[in-house]
């Protein structure tokens, strides 16, 4: 794999928006994971947020791997 197919297949991550939602997502498990390590209750809005994230984030991959297989 040349440097210029990595470069490539970031660009199509950035336009499938994988990343976007890589960052998202692990913005919000860290930022609930320190909150349960401080012991603090987790907001009910953040919860919702998290798990909404977390959802899209699996469903977008599994949904980049389907249409991966399909080609």
């Amino acid at each position: 794999m040349t440097a210029k197919d990595v470069r490539d297949d970031i660009i199509q991550l950035i336009k499938d928006g994988v990343i976007a939602q890589s960052i998202i997502t692990l913005s919000l498990v860290i930022v609930s994971g320190i909150l349960w390590i401080k012991q603090i209750p987790l907001p009910s809005d953040l919860q919702a947020a998290l798990f909404t994230a977390v959802g899209f984030f699996f469903g977008g991959i599994y949904q980049h791997f389907a249409n991966k297989g399909a080609r």
